[in-house]
């Protein structure tokens, strides 16, 4: 295990991994013992001049800058730790809050897609069965002697009353279509369809 320097410079277990006496000596090397203080470059940043906190990134930089988190005191930190927590909360509701929303919207869009194969599947069928359709239509055309002004049904009023003889009226005047005279009673039972 080999800590980070950013990790050894937080944890006060690996702050003795640090040796400022060695980082100050080498920096009052660089700059002649001139500038005891650390400078700052034209960016803001603390420049390489000695300052025990140099290299540790961004964080410890504002640290440094700030005074250090030494320097707070008690009501401040606890000020700090409330306002930490908060937003931590706020941010994991916020993030609750997308996720539920995202769900919510994916649930819709798979209902909606399921929906849309089921039209789908209709349309299909439906558009199966007309051409069975069509080709039924087509075939019995080929077949029928009405001529064409002829395929409207009878407006003749049928006679109401028992289905058989509903039957017997259907076979008399597809009878007279085919040409044929009607011989006397019709030999064959009827089976009445109830």
């Amino acid at each position: 295990f080999v800590p980070t320097l950013t990790a050894v410079a937080s944890s006060p277990d690996l702050r003795w991994m640090v040796q400022p006496s060695v980082i100050t000596s080498a920096a009052a090397a660089e700059t002649g013992g001139r500038c005891p203080h650390p400078t700052r470059s034209a960016g803001g940043s603390i420049a390489s001049g000695g300052h025990p906190h140099r290299g540790l990134g961004a964080h410890a930089e504002k640290e440094a800058r700030r005074g250090g988190p030494a320097q707070l005191n008690p009501e401040e930190d606890e000020k700090r730790r409330v306002r930490r927590e908060r937003n931590k909360q706020a941010a994991a509701k916020c993030r609750h809050r997308r996720r539920e929303l995202t769900d919510t919207l994916q649930a819709e869009a798979d209902k909606l897609e399921e929906e849309r194969s089921a039209l789908q599947s209709d349309i299909r069928l439906l558009q199966k069965e007309r051409e069975d359709l069509e080709r039924i239509l087509s075939a019995h055309r080929a077949l029928c002697r009405l001529p064409p002004n002829a395929a409207e049904p009878d407006s003749s009023p049928t006679p109401a009353g028992d289905p058989q003889d509903l039957l017997e009226e259907q076979r008399q005047q597809e009878r007279r279509r085919r040409g044929d005279a009607p011989r006397g009673p019709d030999p064959t039972p009827l089976v009445a369809v109830k």
